[in-house]
């Protein structure tokens, strides 16, 4: 994905640089730990800013073992000025926030408790487009936007589905069902490696059991006509120890990426496990 970058708590100590605001030099952005939140700093050629949330001031996500913090910047409107995509758990809930560099400062935009978050026609012919909804009602409870000038424009109404996500909701299933598979469904293409897909037969469920966390997604490929052919999605589990208490519990991440096949329908060519 073009001018996007993720950043999660595995990486703190390598503070990355982006010229956040496009002054021509680079800023830096620092995830700061306190209290058991995490905060973000942005220092660029002139101020330090803390992002500062609507709803919960300036400490935007808990610490938690079982759901890093990732952080993404993109795009949105195409003005070379990127706007910051953040995510984790607050309050025991999945949370994103897009941030948007405005009158010399960054400003929340969008401010999410849905489980799921992506991105289509980012870089393509059309305008693009944010999603945001919950596994658990799929399309029904989709809900979407266009970024339009300093806010986000709500176009929910009209009903925009987000591709792939049924075979996606059926990964979920799978991972968070508390038995092995027999047979793979026929949500994958004929040609995704046989190690990937053995993933799913790998997942120690005699000892642990996975809960579906929160999705991230973008498209990364498209036709003449501008319509998406791939998407690459990042789903966290929380991974839990049934056998031995004792043990704190961690994060799964599953790294997916999706196909248009024939029938118009998208089916996943590639599972990696993190």
């Amino acid at each position: 994905m073009q001018n996007t970058e993720t950043l999660s708590n595995n990486l703190l100590k390598n503070i990355p640089e982006y010229d956040f605001d496009c002054d021509g030099a680079n800023d830096e952005i620092t995830i700061i730990s306190t209290n058991s939140t995490y905060s973000i700093k942005i220092k660029n050629s002139t101020v330090e800013i803390l992002l500062k949330s609507n709803e919960f001031d300036y400490s935007l996500l808990d610490i938690t073992p079982s759901c890093s913090i990732n952080i993404s910047y993109i795009d949105l409107n195409r003005n070379k000025v990127p706007e910051l995509i953040i995510s984790g758990f607050k309050n025991n809930k999945p949370t994103f926030y897009i941030f948007q560099w405005i009158d010399n400062t960054f400003k929340e935009i969008l401010f999410s408790q849905n489980n799921i978050l992506g991105i289509l026609d980012y870089n393509n012919s059309r305008t693009p487009k944010v999603f945001t909804t919950n596994s658990s009602t799929g399309d029904k409870g989709t809900n979407s936007y266009i970024l339009n000038s300093n806010s986000l424009k709500d176009i929910s109404f009209s009903k925009e589905s987000i591709p792939s996500l049924g075979n996606i909701q059926t990964l979920i299933n799978l991972i968070e069902a508390d038995y092995e598979l027999d047979d793979a469904p026929d949500i994958f293409t004929s040609y995704i490696p046989s190690e990937e897909l053995g993933i799913l037969w790998n997942l120690n469920k005699s000892t642990y059991r996975y809960s579906f966390q929160k999705g991230y997604f973008y498209d990364i490929s498209w036709d003449n006509l501008g319509k998406t052919t791939s998407i690459y999605w990042v789903l966290s589990f929380e991974k839990i120890n049934f056998i031995d208490s004792n043990n704190a519990p961690e994060e799964l991440t599953i790294h997916v990426k999706v196909n248009l096949e024939e029938l118009d329908e998208y089916k996943i060519s590639s599972i990696i496990k993190n």
